[in-house]
Protein backbone atom coordinates (compact mmCIF):
# COMPACT_ATOMS: atom_id res chain seq x y z
CA UNK A 1 0.00 0.00 0.00
CA UNK A 2 2.91 2.33 0.46
CA UNK A 3 3.61 2.30 -3.22
CA UNK A 4 0.06 3.21 -3.61
CA UNK A 5 -0.09 6.53 -1.44
CA UNK A 6 3.56 7.51 -2.98
CA UNK A 7 2.04 8.59 -5.73
CA UNK A 8 -0.85 9.98 -4.45
CA UNK A 9 1.31 12.83 -2.75
CA UNK A 10 0.62 16.01 -3.85
CA UNK A 11 4.63 17.11 -4.61
CA UNK A 12 5.24 20.90 -3.04
CA UNK A 13 6.88 23.00 -4.58
CA UNK A 14 10.12 24.87 -2.52
CA UNK A 15 11.88 27.95 -2.57
CA UNK A 16 12.02 30.04 -5.38
CA UNK A 17 9.30 27.88 -7.24
CA UNK A 18 6.82 27.93 -4.37
CA UNK A 19 7.53 31.81 -4.22
CA UNK A 20 6.75 32.02 -7.87
CA UNK A 21 3.94 29.41 -8.03
CA UNK A 22 2.16 31.76 -4.86
CA UNK A 23 3.26 34.78 -6.95
CA UNK A 24 1.14 33.18 -10.22
CA UNK A 25 -1.77 32.59 -8.20
CA UNK A 26 -2.42 36.10 -7.01
CA UNK A 27 -1.54 38.00 -10.04
CA UNK A 28 -4.46 36.27 -11.20
CA UNK A 29 -6.55 36.93 -7.86
CA UNK A 30 -5.69 40.58 -8.19
CA UNK A 31 -6.71 40.64 -12.08
CA UNK A 32 -10.34 39.15 -11.41
CA UNK A 33 -10.58 41.51 -8.82
CA UNK A 34 -9.63 44.18 -11.08
CA UNK A 35 -12.56 43.63 -13.12
CA UNK A 36 -15.88 45.36 -12.49
CA UNK A 37 -18.16 43.18 -11.47
CA UNK A 38 -20.97 44.75 -12.56
CA UNK A 39 -19.67 44.91 -16.31
CA UNK A 40 -20.12 41.01 -16.87
CA UNK A 41 -23.41 39.16 -17.17
CA UNK A 42 -24.90 36.28 -15.44
CA UNK A 43 -23.90 33.45 -18.27
CA UNK A 44 -20.15 34.44 -18.22
CA UNK A 45 -19.20 32.95 -14.74
CA UNK A 46 -17.45 35.61 -13.41
CA UNK A 47 -18.30 35.03 -9.46
CA UNK A 48 -16.91 31.21 -9.97
CA UNK A 49 -13.69 32.59 -11.69
CA UNK A 50 -13.27 34.60 -8.60
CA UNK A 51 -13.73 31.97 -6.14
CA UNK A 52 -11.84 29.26 -8.40
CA UNK A 53 -8.51 31.80 -7.61
CA UNK A 54 -9.46 32.38 -4.27
CA UNK A 55 -9.42 28.34 -3.54
CA UNK A 56 -6.12 28.26 -5.55
CA UNK A 57 -4.18 30.62 -3.53
CA UNK A 58 -5.82 29.08 -0.39
CA UNK A 59 -4.72 25.46 -1.37
CA UNK A 60 -1.22 26.55 -2.12
CA UNK A 61 -1.00 28.57 1.40
CA UNK A 62 -2.12 25.57 3.31
CA UNK A 63 -0.15 23.02 1.40
CA UNK A 64 2.84 24.53 1.97
CA UNK A 65 2.21 25.15 5.86
CA UNK A 66 1.51 21.50 6.12
CA UNK A 67 4.51 20.35 4.23
CA UNK A 68 6.86 22.50 6.82
CA UNK A 69 4.71 21.06 9.57
CA UNK A 70 5.59 17.47 8.24
CA UNK A 71 1.54 16.94 6.37
CA UNK A 72 2.35 16.13 3.26
CA UNK A 73 -1.18 16.64 1.25
CA UNK A 74 -2.80 13.60 -0.35
CA UNK A 75 -4.58 13.23 -3.69
CA UNK A 76 -7.82 11.71 -2.32
CA UNK A 77 -9.42 10.64 -5.67
CA UNK A 78 -7.66 7.43 -5.27
CA UNK A 79 -10.65 6.32 -2.54
CA UNK A 80 -13.17 6.04 -5.45
CA UNK A 81 -11.04 3.62 -6.71
CA UNK A 82 -12.76 -0.12 -6.80
CA UNK A 83 -12.06 -3.57 -7.43
CA UNK A 84 -12.09 -4.98 -10.50
CA UNK A 85 -13.56 -7.98 -9.81
CA UNK A 86 -16.03 -6.97 -7.50
CA UNK A 87 -16.64 -3.49 -8.48
CA UNK A 88 -16.68 -2.71 -4.88
CA UNK A 89 -14.47 0.02 -2.67
CA UNK A 90 -10.78 -0.16 -2.65
CA UNK A 91 -10.38 1.50 0.54
CA UNK A 92 -12.35 2.49 3.30
CA UNK A 93 -12.61 5.90 5.51
CA UNK A 94 -13.66 5.98 9.44
CA UNK A 95 -13.96 8.37 12.02
CA UNK A 96 -11.74 7.98 14.56
CA UNK A 97 -14.38 7.21 16.72
CA UNK A 98 -16.12 4.28 14.70
CA UNK A 99 -14.13 0.97 13.60
CA UNK A 100 -17.23 0.33 11.35
CA UNK A 101 -17.59 1.39 7.11
CA UNK A 102 -21.40 1.04 5.57
CA UNK A 103 -23.29 1.50 2.70
CA UNK A 104 -27.02 0.42 2.18
CA UNK A 105 -28.66 1.42 -0.57
CA UNK A 106 -31.90 0.18 -2.23
CA UNK A 107 -33.16 0.21 -5.81
CA UNK A 108 -36.93 0.75 -5.06
CA UNK A 109 -35.65 4.50 -2.84
CA UNK A 110 -32.41 4.73 -4.99
CA UNK A 111 -33.07 8.53 -4.65
CA UNK A 112 -32.97 8.34 -0.56
CA UNK A 113 -29.97 5.44 -0.39
CA UNK A 114 -28.91 5.41 2.82
CA UNK A 115 -25.20 5.75 3.18
CA UNK A 116 -24.01 5.30 6.18
CA UNK A 117 -20.63 7.72 6.19
CA UNK A 118 -22.03 11.05 8.05
CA UNK A 119 -19.42 11.32 9.55
CA UNK A 120 -17.07 12.27 6.68
CA UNK A 121 -16.94 15.31 4.25
CA UNK A 122 -18.97 15.48 1.60
CA UNK A 123 -15.72 15.45 -0.88
CA UNK A 124 -14.59 12.28 0.42
CA UNK A 125 -18.36 10.78 0.52
CA UNK A 126 -18.67 11.68 -3.20
CA UNK A 127 -15.66 9.54 -4.03
CA UNK A 128 -18.21 6.69 -3.48
CA UNK A 129 -20.30 7.69 -6.00
CA UNK A 130 -20.10 4.80 -8.27
CA UNK A 131 -20.14 2.28 -5.91
CA UNK A 132 -23.56 3.56 -4.95
CA UNK A 133 -24.47 3.43 -8.21
CA UNK A 134 -23.23 -0.16 -8.62
CA UNK A 135 -24.99 -1.48 -5.64
CA UNK A 136 -28.40 0.40 -6.66
CA UNK A 137 -28.44 -1.54 -10.13
CA UNK A 138 -27.00 -5.13 -8.20
CA UNK A 139 -30.35 -3.93 -5.94
CA UNK A 140 -32.56 -3.88 -9.07
CA UNK A 141 -31.24 -7.31 -10.81
CA UNK A 142 -30.27 -9.47 -7.88
CA UNK A 143 -32.46 -8.39 -5.19
CA UNK A 144 -36.06 -7.41 -6.17
CA UNK A 145 -34.98 -4.22 -5.43
CA UNK A 146 -34.82 -5.22 -1.75
CA UNK A 147 -31.61 -3.87 0.47
CA UNK A 148 -28.44 -4.50 0.14
CA UNK A 149 -25.38 -3.61 1.77
CA UNK A 150 -21.92 -3.29 2.49
CA UNK A 151 -20.24 -3.28 5.63
CA UNK A 152 -16.65 -3.90 6.76
CA UNK A 153 -15.02 -3.41 10.40
CA UNK A 154 -11.58 -2.37 11.43
CA UNK A 155 -9.67 -4.87 13.67
CA UNK A 156 -6.56 -3.75 15.30
CA UNK A 157 -5.11 -1.37 17.83
CA UNK A 158 -2.88 2.09 17.42
CA UNK A 159 0.96 1.40 18.90
CA UNK A 160 1.85 3.86 20.97
CA UNK A 161 4.14 5.65 18.53
CA UNK A 162 1.32 6.23 16.36
CA UNK A 163 -0.72 7.38 18.95
CA UNK A 164 1.27 9.80 20.30
CA UNK A 165 1.39 11.28 16.46
CA UNK A 166 -2.03 11.72 16.27
CA UNK A 167 -2.65 13.13 19.85
CA UNK A 168 -0.10 15.83 18.54
CA UNK A 169 -1.69 16.18 15.61
CA UNK A 170 -5.31 16.45 17.07
CA UNK A 171 -3.78 19.14 19.54
CA UNK A 172 -2.56 21.51 16.96
CA UNK A 173 -6.10 22.25 15.94
CA UNK A 174 -4.99 22.29 11.90
CA UNK A 175 -7.35 19.52 11.51
CA UNK A 176 -11.18 19.96 11.18
CA UNK A 177 -11.22 15.87 11.23
CA UNK A 178 -8.57 13.36 11.78
CA UNK A 179 -9.56 10.27 9.88
CA UNK A 180 -8.91 6.36 9.50
CA UNK A 181 -8.03 4.90 5.49
CA UNK A 182 -7.92 1.44 4.70
CA UNK A 183 -7.75 -1.12 2.10
CA UNK A 184 -11.03 -2.44 1.86
CA UNK A 185 -11.50 -6.48 2.08
CA UNK A 186 -10.40 -8.19 -0.86
CA UNK A 187 -13.63 -10.21 -1.23
CA UNK A 188 -16.66 -8.19 -0.11
CA UNK A 189 -19.45 -10.10 1.31
CA UNK A 190 -23.06 -8.02 0.09
CA UNK A 191 -25.51 -7.82 2.58
CA UNK A 192 -29.03 -9.13 2.02
CA UNK A 193 -31.37 -9.66 4.57
CA UNK A 194 -28.46 -11.40 6.94
CA UNK A 195 -25.66 -9.40 8.33
CA UNK A 196 -22.25 -10.10 6.26
CA UNK A 197 -19.00 -8.25 8.15
CA UNK A 198 -16.13 -8.16 6.47
CA UNK A 199 -13.20 -7.96 8.61
CA UNK A 200 -9.73 -5.37 7.79
CA UNK A 201 -6.69 -5.82 9.05
CA UNK A 202 -4.21 -4.63 6.95
CA UNK A 203 -2.14 -1.14 7.87
CA UNK A 204 -4.02 1.97 7.60
CA UNK A 205 -3.28 5.89 7.27
CA UNK A 206 -4.40 8.35 9.69
CA UNK A 207 -5.43 11.57 7.51
CA UNK A 208 -6.03 15.06 8.62
CA UNK A 209 -8.59 17.17 6.77
CA UNK A 210 -9.38 20.99 6.42
CA UNK A 211 -13.35 21.56 5.66
CA UNK A 212 -12.38 25.48 4.00
CA UNK A 213 -9.72 23.87 1.30
CA UNK A 214 -10.99 20.42 1.00
CA UNK A 215 -7.23 18.99 1.29
CA UNK A 216 -6.46 15.84 2.84
CA UNK A 217 -2.65 15.16 4.61
CA UNK A 218 -0.98 12.28 5.79
CA UNK A 219 -0.39 12.07 9.31
CA UNK A 220 1.15 9.14 10.08
CA UNK A 221 0.64 5.34 9.16
CA UNK A 222 0.62 1.78 11.05
CA UNK A 223 0.82 -1.61 11.36
CA UNK A 224 -2.52 -2.78 13.22
CA UNK A 225 -1.61 -4.75 16.79
CA UNK A 226 -3.71 -7.28 17.97
CA UNK A 227 -5.18 -6.23 21.16
CA UNK A 228 -3.57 -8.62 23.28
CA UNK A 229 0.15 -7.57 22.23
CA UNK A 230 -0.82 -4.08 22.84
CA UNK A 231 -1.97 -4.97 26.31
CA UNK A 232 1.46 -6.88 26.53
CA UNK A 233 3.66 -4.31 25.88
CA UNK A 234 2.37 -1.16 27.08
CA UNK A 235 0.92 -2.71 30.70
CA UNK A 236 2.56 -6.40 30.92
CA UNK A 237 5.81 -5.24 33.39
Amino acid sequence: MENVFARMVVRVPEGDRLKEELARAKNELNRINRLNEDSFYGFESFDEEKDAAELWVARLKTRAVMAKKGYPELDYTFLGWRNKVTQLPAFIVLGLDNNEFTISVCAADSINSYVDLSVLPAPIIRQYAEVIGYLIALSHTEYEDDDVAITADFRGIMPKSARYVVKKALASDLFDQVLVIAEAPANWKIEHGASARNLVRRDPLIVGWVEETEQMFLITSFDPTALEKYVEEQHVK
